[in-house]
């Protein structure tokens, strides 16, 4: 559904880095725009869909660290990190 969200996607990642302890990872796959998709929707994925470098700025944006990205079934997938936090108290 992220890819859904338009304008409000940093807002969804924002939250997710928040509830995300540190150092939790979580697996995004959306629908990129490509050409399996504009086979498929035309126009449509030229103007609703998001491109990967699109994601990989949303996720430099909200402190998140790409580990891992790839195709899959048209769409992207990307493995991403809330970085490890210091904890001062041990």
């Amino acid at each position: 559904m992220m890819d859904h969200l338009g304008e409000e996607k940093i807002l969804a990642l924002r939250e997710l880095n928040r509830v995300l302890k540190s150092g939790g990872k979580f697996l995004l796959v959306v629908i990129v725009r490509n050409y399996a998709t504009f086979a498929i929707a035309s126009f449509i994925s030229l103007v609703a869909m998001g491109t990967k470098e699109s994601w990989r700025e949303l996720f430099r944006q909200t402190n998140f660290k790409l580990l891992e990205e790839g195709d899959i079934n048209g769409g992207a997938y990307f493995l991403v990190e809330k970085p490890k936090t210091i904890n001062a108290k041990k």
